[in-house]
Formats: C-alpha cells, sequence, structure tokens
C-alpha cells in the first residue's frame, strides 16, 4: 500500500474490482461494516507473487501470509479511509507511518 510504484491503495482498490471484489473492499472504504474476505480471495486478488513478496520477509508460508492478511487487510483499509473515502497521497503516508506504529507497538 505505501508503494507508490505497486498503485498504493488505489492499485489495491483496482486489484479486488478487477477480480470481482469490489463490494468487499468498498465496505472497508466506507463507514459501513467490513464484509470478510478469505483467505483464497486473498490470493486471487493478491496473486502469488505478491504474497511471495510479502511472505518471504516474515519467514512465513504464502497460506499464513494470506491467512494474516485476511485478517489484517480489512482494519489497515478501514483505518486508512476514516472518512469513506482514500485520502490524497500526503495524508495517506502519514496515516500510514501511524498505523505502522499501532502494528508494531
Amino acid at each position: 500500500l505505501a508503494d507508490p510504484n505497486s498503485g498504493g491503495i488505489e492499485g489495491l482498490i483496482d486489484r479486488f474490482i478487477d477480480n470481482g471484489l469490489g463490494e468487499v473492499i468498498n465496505s472497508w472504504i466506507s463507514p459501513l461494516e467490513n464484509q470478510p474476505i478469505s483467505e483464497t480471495q486473498i490470493r486471487r486478488v493478491l496473486g502469488r507473487e505478491l504474497l511471495r513478496d510479502i511472505a518471504w520477509p516474515a519467514h512465513m508460508s504464502q497460506k499464513e501470509a494470506s491467512a494474516r492478511m485476511a485478517s489484517l487487510l480489512p482494519r489497515l483499509v478501514d483505518q486508512l479511509t476514516p472518512t469513506g473515502r482514500v485520502p490524497p497521497g500526503g495524508k495517506l503516508a502519514r496515516r500510514m507511518r501511524r498505523v505502522r506504529r499501532q502494528l508494531v507497538s
């Protein structure tokens, strides 16, 4: 999400829409209740290569990474979009740093 080369949050939204899961990610952005996402759906949206890139530095399998992402991603997107809109780049970067600190502590 923080990498502008990957399209950031907009790129993630596009991946969800392209995989027929636009309503799911929209629920995370909107003030409505977050819809769940399965590990299988996460694998479909993120793809094998991106999951490998997430899993490898964390010393976990792609299956573990997809399980963690299925749990973490809805909350992360929800926290990054508290107003129900995707914030402009600078605000998004600040929110990413704040959320990262919360996850580490």
